[in-house]
């Protein structure tokens, strides 16, 4: 901080006081001189003396504390403004020259003694005030005590930055205290925070747009899904007639058969009644699954023993299982649920027949029942190739296949596990697997027991085995599943 005027003025004082008293001291030298010559009386001339002293003294006394009080006074605000203010602090006149300024001003490029007496227009221009008001900082001053605004400032070397200037008056004298600020900073972070805005409204316009987009997309995905479970609904009931028509041709020829006709008509016949089962198979397990997809199948739930209806399927699917041994693990107790039967023990079926597909011959196929206080379980164990667990949601997605080298020549509609899943969760109940590659496959279910009183037990760790025999004719139950004869017949399931 410089020297200013106050500090100008005190010095000033300090000098005349001196002076004074100097003048004072030659006055008293000059009246002792007189005294001497006899003019006035000793005693009046001395208390004359001795006053005019006093108060020269008493002069000198306040002058310099005075002095000294504006001399510290300067020295604090000095030493405040330049301790704990990084924000250039001047005072300038009415006349917008700098009268004092703190060492922060070398933000400029200036030192202090070098904008001092210079107009503001050094430091800065562009003042933003209302171009309709142009005694705007005098109003606001007047009327609040200070202003606020922005500014550009100006370095040495021309370069320019933005400001914040605040204008406040000063009491006690003409004139204003200027606090400048340099707000660069602050600007940087105004100008990201708008760009961001504006970044993040586009995206939101944008986001907008898409999901608009998207959902119209998903209308017309679903009107075209629709379209098209219309049309294979309309195609399978038109098909289900002319193909039950061909089937009892078929199945007439095969029973009425003439000796005459040759092995090769005879296989071809027995390979079309094959094969229109296997359609007639895949016509009702889509009809099947569309109505579960839409709610719309009904179920004629009842208490069934689930070990009772394991065994049944175990008995329909009994032609297949021909070269396998299936291990029919019961408990020693009823395991009663509360199920549609024929839904149940289809499910049961298309199970076991995927478990034989998989499963190399002589190998065993377990069949095991489990139950605790809400669920009763069925579970599949075969010894197959088994599937990777990344699959194993997926082979239950409707004509979703498992491509494997080994099992090409299997057939599947890829809607039996689908129409599985479905199917148990119409019941209240879950579908799983079970498996790695190399170690078969586990397929199980678990579907709500019956309110009926526990039935209580000890099970029985004993296994009874049931060997199927190959049954070629005359079966009590005719199975729903086609006859697999030829290994080209079957291929990989879901």
């Amino acid at each position: 901080m410089i020297e200013t005027d106050i500090q100008k003025r005190e010095t000033r004082n300090l000098w005349v006081a001196l002076a004074i008293t100097i003048s004072i001291g030659v006055y008293h030298l000059l009246f002792n001189i007189i005294l001497s010559l006899q003019y006035i009386s000793d005693q009046y001339a001395q208390w004359v003396s001795n006053l005019m002293f006093l108060w020269i003294l008493a002069l000198l006394w306040i002058t310099y504390r005075r002095w000294r009080n504006a001399v510290q006074r300067q020295r604090e605000l000095r030493n405040i403004l330049t301790s704990i203010s990084t924000e250039v602090i001047m005072v300038v006149d009415s006349y917008r020259r700098i009268q004092m300024v703190n060492e922060s001003v070398n933000i400029f490029g200036f030192s202090p003694e070098e904008v001092v007496k210079k107009t503001t227009d050094l430091l800065y221009l562009d003042r933003r005030v209302d171009k309709d008001r142009p005694t705007e900082i005098r109003d606001s001053i007047d009327k609040v005590g200070f202003h606020i605004g922005r500014a550009t400032g100006q370095k040495r070397t021309g370069e320019t930055f933005p400001l914040e200037i605040m204008t406040a008056a000063l009491k006690g004298r003409e004139g204003v205290v200027v606090v400048i600020r340099d707000i660069t900073e602050r600007k940087r972070a105004e100008e990201a925070i708008l760009q961001a805005k504006q970044t993040s409204e586009f995206a939101n316009e944008e986001k907008s747009k898409l999901l608009v987009q998207l959902n119209k997309n998903l209308q017309e995905l679903k009107s075209l899904e629709a379209l098209r479970d219309n049309l294979t609904n309309m195609i399978v009931h038109d098909m289900r007639n002319p193909l039950q028509a061909i089937l009892s041709s078929a199945q007439l020829l095969e029973m009425f058969n003439k000796p005459t006709m040759s092995e090769k008509n005879k296989a071809k016949i027995k390979d079309i009644v094959s094969q229109s089962k296997l359609l007639a198979t895949m016509i009702n397990s889509l009809l099947d699954v569309s109505r579960l997809e839409a709610g719309v199948l009904p179920l004629d739930k009842k208490v069934h023993d689930l070990v009772l209806l394991g065994k049944e399927a175990v008995e329909e699917i009994g032609s297949l299982a021909a070269n396998d041994q299936i291990f029919l693990d019961e408990p020693g107790y009823d395991s009663f649920v509360e199920c549609d039967h024929d839904i149940i023990k289809r499910v049961v079926v298309n199970l076991l027949a995927n478990a034989i597909k998989f499963s190399a011959k002589g190998k065993q196929i377990h069949v095991a029942f489990s139950r605790d206080d809400s669920f009763g379980r069925l579970m599949i164990t075969d010894s197959g190739p088994g599937i990777a667990p990344e699959y194993h949601e997926k082979i239950f997605e409707k004509f979703w296949q498992v491509d494997s080298n080994k099992h090409k020549q299997m057939h599947s509609s890829g809607l039996g596990l689908t129409f599985c899943k479905l199917a148990i969760e119409a019941h209240g109940g879950t579908i799983g697997v079970e498996s790695e590659l190399g170690k078969g496959a586990k397929f199980w279910f678990k579907v709500p027991v019956a309110a009926l009183p526990s039935v209580t037990g000890t099970p029985v760790t004993a296994k009874s085995v049931y060997t199927m025999p190959a049954i070629k004719t005359n079966r009590k139950k005719q199975s729903n599943l086609p006859k697999m004869k030829q290994k080209r017949d079957v291929k990989k399931f879901k």
